[in-house]
């Protein structure tokens, strides 16, 4: 009821070819598809299998030496194929049969990441309890239960090991982080950039809960109604860079960030406005927008400053209309 009064579309972003969803375009909705199917290389039947083998039991890293991480790690998913093949109860048949189910709907209908198939916990840990049960299988069960612990301690440890061996190289303990959200905040670079009362546009990226500016920002699946004006539409030529420019100003922008290397694995993935080059950059930077930073540390992502904007950095404008009608997310942070 929700999608359809707020989207036209019961099932949203789903079947918009069947229902006239609004604010979903034939582009968004080729977008979601390519982002959620594998590539051709990957969709034979050998590559699903290794991808499922590789999502529910890890693999061997040659370069680390090391056993790599699962979602489920490998013990958990063995542990309970076993207490399928011991389970010969109703419960245990049902069990088998909600597995095999889960698993062939996972290889076939999806892109196969393994969060899609967690539900397979609730079958398998089942049917072990069965097994479980049996009096004769109790000691093999205790064995395999000791072995999966074992296995998953060993790859939480790693992975611990790994967080700390990563802050150690940024010079910080990993048990100073611990209640340290405001640290968070101060060590961002886009906080050290911009200045207080900005009114930042971002291109490309979304992962923006430590910055304490006034933002714009747009995942991949929404559309950004500035690159949408600057790209002009089949209706229209697309404007000039001035004009582009002249857009941001009316809705009191004032920096503009441009993620380059986020933008280049979005196109690569789900793909990305084709309007958003390094050449069109130049011509927004001709028409008057100065660079002012980049991240430190970071190769490819690029501030930019936004002369001529007239009133208090930050006012509300077009962006937070642009929010209410779907186009994209509009965060001011107090």
């Amino acid at each position: 009821v929700r999608n359809t009064v707020f989207t036209g579309n019961p099932i949203y972003p789903f079947a918009s070819e069947w229902f006239d969803g609004r604010d979903w375009t034939a582009e968004q909705a080729e977008r979601w598809r390519r982002g959620h199917h594998l590539s051709e290389s990957q969709s034979s039947l050998p590559q699903r299998l290794r991808i499922a083998g590789r999502e529910l039991f890890g693999r061997f890293d040659r370069d680390t030496n090391q056993w790599g991480a699962s979602l489920f790690g490998g013990g958990t998913i063995a542990l309970g194929l076993a207490g399928l093949c011991a389970a010969g109860s109703r419960v245990g048949w049902f069990c088998s049969i909600w597995t095999a189910t889960m698993l062939v709907a996972w290889l076939g209908l999806t892109h196969m990441p393994g969060r899609f198939v967690a539900p397979l916990v609730i079958p398998l840990a089942a049917a072990l309890g069965q097994a479980a049960q049996r009096r004769r299988l109790r000691a093999a069960t205790c064995v395999l239960v000791l072995i999966s612990a074992t296995f998953a301690a060993v790859q939480l440890v790693q992975l611990l090991r790994e967080h700390v061996r990563w802050w150690s190289r940024k010079g910080v303990a990993l048990t100073a982080l611990a209640g340290a959200t405001r640290d968070f905040v101060e060590a961002h670079p886009l906080n050290a950039v911009l200045p207080g009362d900005a009114y930042a546009w971002l291109i490309g990226d979304a992962a923006v809960f430590y910055v304490d500016r006034r933002i714009h920002y747009t995942v991949v699946f929404s559309r950004d109604p500035w690159i949408e004006f600057a790209a002009g539409g089949d209706s229209r030529e697309a404007p000039s860079a001035a004009a582009c420019l002249n857009w941001l100003r009316e809705r009191g922008v004032t920096h503009v960030v441009f993620h380059w290397p986020e933008i280049e694995r979005l196109r690569r993935t789900y793909g990305f406005a084709a309007r958003v080059t390094h050449a069109w950059v130049q011509e927004l930077e001709a028409a008057g927008l100065r660079r002012v930073d980049s991240y430190e540390g970071s190769t490819g992502v690029v501030v930019y400053a936004l002369p001529g904007v007239d009133g208090p950095a930050g006012r509300s404008g077009g962006a937070a209309n642009a929010d209410r009608r779907g186009w994209s997310r509009d965060r001011a942070v107090p």
